[in-house]
């Protein structure tokens, strides 16, 4: 039987990872490309989305671990 909650905590840690992805492709794209407070800026935004993508699989991994599912 497939759990709900597993699927959507997998779903969520999917966007997380993606979004994070982007994150590092824009920082990627911007280095010598803009200027220091931009790349900041981006840098920041990275360590956000990696800090949402570290809790969503934390969270799914919680979930596999209580549920054994």
């Amino acid at each position: 039987m497939a759990c709900e909650e597993k699927a959507a905590l997998m779903v969520d840690y999917q966007k997380a990872i993606t979004a994070y992805s982007e994150a590092v492709a824009d920082l990627s794209r911007a280095i010598g490309a803009v200027l220091h407070a931009e790349y900041e800026l981006i840098q920041r935004k990275v360590a956000a989305a990696r800090k949402l993508s570290e809790e969503a699989r934390d969270r799914l991994q919680d979930h596999e671990n209580q549920h054994n599912c």
